[in-house]
């Protein structure tokens, strides 16, 4: 059977106007996913929150360990982790 292709759809207009994104993996590692896509809403005037237990400040926001540091409201929360770790954490 063949792979399926993968098809990016770009995020709803609803989504683009959500104001803070937290995203659960970024780090500094600009050829990672989560990094591009992080760039890509700041660039769109979103506030990105870098969430990674090593709390790196990423693309000039400051980073938090955990969900639960932020103390401010976040709209979208985009995860950007292997399943097998994201069972794990559960």
């Amino acid at each position: 059977m063949a792979p399926c292709p993968t098809v990016i759809q770009p995020p709803s207009n609803e989504l683009l106007l959500s104001p803070a994104w937290a995203v659960v993996g970024l780090t500094t590692h600009e050829y990672r996913a989560a990094h591009t896509v992080a760039a890509f809403l700041q660039a769109n005037g979103i506030r990105i929150v870098p969430v990674n237990p090593l709390a790196e400040s990423v693309l000039g926001e400051h980073g938090y360990a955990h969900l639960s540091d932020i103390d401010f409201p976040i709209d979208v929360v985009d995860i950007f982790r292997r399943s097998d770790k994201a069972r794990a954490a559960r």
